[in-house]
């Protein structure tokens, strides 16, 4: 793990609300990056895509829609910005669903060890991504068909933006587990999944929509890994409800819509 980790670029940006750049913090293995005070954005993102040259992914918390979208919006032609994003908030509820906020997460916010130091920030987001790819690791043990069914969903070019399949395939890749199963086994995977932790006849409500965009994969994923908590101490994260509007009534549709059948244990329960 520590090679692949040594060979992403951790990021981290702190910004004004309205997504002005203040600070620019990364780390690629033993070497720093910072820009902070007064500087020429331009010419600082420039510095960090040659900085980055060797990185084969960028990973941070909320990389994809904050700090990348706020480099994109500087420079859009940055060479950094195409590389594969393992973006840490993304996997949190995936990797802890019994604790989704885990140590080092506050709802959708790293808990700072630091006050305003983004390079400190990027090497805890390295931390929370190596814990995570742990829990990956556990799970492929643990509950192997589970672990095949997120790789299943999460490691696909759906047509989105690919940076976040790319960036999921090298942190399964790193988990090691299962391979990813062809399309119509995946999906036969995942129903047989649903129906030990659903209603049984809870598949019927899955359609073509529901594999076709990241989006809707990814609301599966983080359906099934909550389904597979339910009961216990478990939260969906708000920033979950409000980022990804199909999770919600994804799962309505596979935990509150009772079948007629009189063996379903879930419905009859």
């Amino acid at each position: 793990m520590m090679e692949f980790l040594s060979n992403c670029l951790l990021l981290d940006l702190e910004t004004t609300q309205q997504g002005l750049i203040l600070k620019i913090g990364a780390a690629l293995g033993d070497r720093e990056f910072l820009r902070s005070g007064r500087f020429d954005h331009g010419a600082a993102v420039l510095e960090l895509s040659r900085f980055a040259e060797t990185a084969s992914c960028v990973a941070g918390h909320n990389i994809v829609r904050h700090d990348l979208a706020a480099l994109a919006d500087v420079n859009p032609a940055s060479a950094l910005l195409s590389l594969p994003a393992a973006d840490t908030l993304f996997l949190s509820p995936i990797c802890f669903p019994e604790n989704p906020y885990h140590r080092l997460v506050k709802d959708y916010k790293l808990v700072s060890e630091s006050l305003n130091d983004p390079v400190a920030d990027a090497r805890l987001a390295g931390t929370l991504l190596a814990e995570e790819i742990e829990s990956l690791r556990g799970m492929a043990q643990a509950a192997p068909d589970v672990f095949c069914c997120l790789r299943f969903l999460l490691c696909r070019d759906t047509g989105g933006d690919t940076r976040v399949a790319e960036g999921m395939k090298r942190v399964f890749e790193e988990a090691a587990g299962p391979a990813s199963p062809a399309e119509p086994e995946g999906r036969a995977i995942l129903s047989a999944l649903i129906g030990r932790m659903a209603c049984r006849t809870a598949v019927r409500f899955l359609s073509e929509s529901d594999f076709s965009t990241g989006e809707a994969r990814w609301a599966l994923a983080y359906a099934l890994t909550w389904l597979r908590v339910a009961g216990a101490d478990s939260v969906l994260p708000p920033w979950v409800r409000l980022h990804n509007p199909m999770v919600v009534p994804l799962m309505a549709r596979l935990r509150d819509v009772p079948c007629d059948d009189p063996a379903c244990a879930y419905c009859r329960s």
